[in-house]
């Protein structure tokens, strides 16, 4: 379930999973987790760092990977958002 992967940064994931809360986005894969807020963002290599301590989303190392998950995160949502239902999110 959900909560035992978000619980344990341990558990292996396949593909991605997309979390939503009020206040932004997350992205996570067995090898990164990307979090996007409406004024800003985190990036954190769950390999090296499963506790999440160390945001790279600044490090100029990391511009590449950012770019990647900004982009898989707005496809993600797009999908998403598509609907039979007429509704806009």
């Amino acid at each position: 379930n959900i909560e035992a992967i978000l619980d344990n940064p341990k558990l292996s994931i396949k593909g991605s999973i997309l979390c939503a809360n009020g206040k932004g986005f997350l992205l996570r894969d067995d090898k990164w987790a990307y979090i996007e807020y409406k004024k800003g963002a985190e990036l954190y290599d769950m390999a090296k760092d499963p506790l999440q301590y160390n945001n790279l989303i600044s490090n100029p190392e990391y511009k590449e990977t950012v770019k990647e998950y900004k982009k898989k995160l707005a496809d993600r949502l797009a999908e998403t958002r598509k609907n039979d239902l007429g509704l806009t999110y």
